[in-house]
């Protein structure tokens, strides 16, 4: 059995027409929500049909003991309609953060991002805490979606590329010409990471495309301690 923390949404942000972003907030405020950036939290839903009424999703930031989850409307998924019907100050529990998708200490001199869709959330308390930590590195976000419209913190991550000289953003698109990349995430690391320079690899996304990463990873010399992977349907 799951132990979940009462609380409420305490706001909405419709980022796409398919993509929400919800805050949710203790009811007591007071008692401080420990998460460490890439960890997920599972939300229960007590009107969910069958033996499991619950639904892990990545914590995408915390603000002022305010918790973000970023969340994709699934065709079939019976939880996210439930989401997609709850309002600002509804009810709603979830667990203390849990997983091991987290940073890898010693952190390595180069650290690549690659996500496609909402696989995005986890990585941005990631690199957040990277750039107010450890200067020295170089973080490469390569980011895949299908059209302009699905791009999640674009605005964002531009201007932390602009601001950041650590911070390289690389947005590729496969379903729509643009005045960026075009194609999939595979062959921009690829290129940038074809002589083996020491780095670590945080994945996250599409299994199809996590699939042929760490297929590609492999090709170019790099084992499984250094690559670190999150999936999703």
């Amino acid at each position: 059995m799951h132990q979940y923390i009462p609380g409420k949404i305490v706001n909405i942000i419709n980022q796409t027409p398919r993509v929400k972003r919800f805050f949710w907030q203790p009811d007591d405020i007071a008692k401080y929500y420990s998460f460490v950036p890439g960890q997920f939290a599972i939300i229960h839903f007590p009107d969910l049909p069958g033996t499991m009424p619950y639904r892990s999703y990545s914590i995408a930031g915390i603000a002022r003991n305010t918790i973000e989850f970023c969340i994709s409307l699934k065709e079939e998924g019976e939880a996210t309609a439930l989401l997609w019907n709850m309002n600002i100050g509804d009810a709603l529990e979830i667990t203390e953060a849990k997983g091991d998708f987290i940073l890898k200490k010693p952190i390595e001199q180069k650290v690549c991002f690659i996500a496609t869709g909402t696989g995005i959330a986890p990585f941005i308390p990631m690199i957040n805490h990277i750039i107010a930590n450890y200067p020295e590195v170089i973080i490469d976000l390569i980011y895949g979606n299908r059209i302009q419209e699905d791009i999640l913190y674009h605005a964002h991550w531009k201007n932390l590329a602009k601001n950041k000289k650590q911070f390289n953003y690389f947005p590729v698109l496969s379903r729509e010409s643009w005045n960026g990349l075009i194609g999939h995430v595979h062959q921009v690391y690829l290129k940038r990471y074809h002589n083996g320079p020491n780095a670590h690899f945080y994945i996250c996304g599409w299994k199809e495309m996590i699939s042929e990463t760490r297929k590609n990873l492999k090709t170019l010399g790099y084992n499984r301690k250094q690559y670190f992977i999150e999936s999703y349907n």
